[in-house]
């Protein structure tokens, strides 16, 4: 139970990383900033941006 419980939360954590991401990109923020503050990796956040037009 344990082991699932721990990988609810990471699923959770990079959940919300995804989530600052996208708000960031929305701000017109530079992608390799983006990475760099969430650890989202880059392929994700190009797929992130172009989800926003």
């Amino acid at each position: 139970m344990c082991a699932a419980l721990e990988k609810l939360k990471e699923e959770g954590k990079r959940e919300g990383q995804r989530e600052i991401a996208y708000n960031l990109l929305k701000k017109g923020i530079a992608i390799d900033i983006v990475e760099e503050v969430t650890g989202v990796p880059r392929e994700e956040l190009f797929s992130l941006r172009s989800s926003l037009n």
